[in-house]
């Protein structure tokens, strides 16, 4: 047991064991036992598991996977034009980008597309976005 859910041992085994300092969160429900060293193979694991089918995890968010920075606030994810994502939910709010994706791709982006997204949807300071929590629009 490598990646330790919230959804697989429940909210009250989950949260008793970060409070006694058994795991250590990598997102929201999203843990690694402490003998377990944090490395961008297992970040990029768990961030592909918050992507969508046929999507990709882009911007900051890939780049914390990549070990660059500090685990973003939003997923940004690149859709192709088009896709309507259903049945749904992620660990983090959610920004979708209808950019296109060229096939076959990586559910995690690589560094350097990584890195020109995060510049180019970079939120501009004191802007409101539109962002998605797997579902639900707030802003």
């Amino acid at each position: 047991m490598w990646i330790v859910r919230r959804t697989d041992i429940g909210r009250l085994a989950y949260g008793r064991l970060v409070r006694d300092r058994v795991i250590t969160p990598l997102l929201p429900g999203v843990a690694l036992p402490l003998d377990i060293p944090d490395t961008p193979a297992i970040r990029r694991r768990v961030l592909a598991d918050a992507v969508p089918t046929g999507c990709q995890a882009t911007g900051a968010a890939a780049l914390w996977a990549h070990g660059v920075g500090a685990r973003p606030a939003v997923i940004d994810i690149r859709c192709p034009v088009g896709r309507h994502v259903r049945s749904w939910s992620a660990p983090l709010p959610v920004a979708f980008h209808g950019v296109g994706i060229t096939a076959p791709h990586s559910p995690v982006a690589d560094v350097a597309t990584a890195t020109a997204d995060a510049r180019r949807w970079a939120p501009a300071t004191g802007a409101s976005e539109a962002v998605s929590t797997g579902g639900a629009w707030r802003r």
